[in-house]
């Protein structure tokens, strides 16, 4: 559901030099959550939701 809820500028950057012959995934460690609009948005992960978390969000949808 990318794009509901925030009006925002949808842009992609893809490099397009000093990339190497081979695929060479780049992941973050960090994890970033925010509990309220802080003006921007991110693609960092932010923590995963534990089970009893997940189970309320699927009884919103039953």
């Amino acid at each position: 559901m990318e794009g509901m809820g925030i009006n925002h500028a949808h842009i992609k950057l893809y490099p397009l030099h000093g990339l190497g012959s081979e695929f060479q995934e780049m992941l973050t460690e960090e994890k970033i959550f925010f509990d309220k609009y802080k003006g921007y948005i991110t693609t960092i992960l932010g923590p995963k939701a534990t089970e009893d978390e997940l189970e309320q969000v699927r009884k919103l949808f039953i």
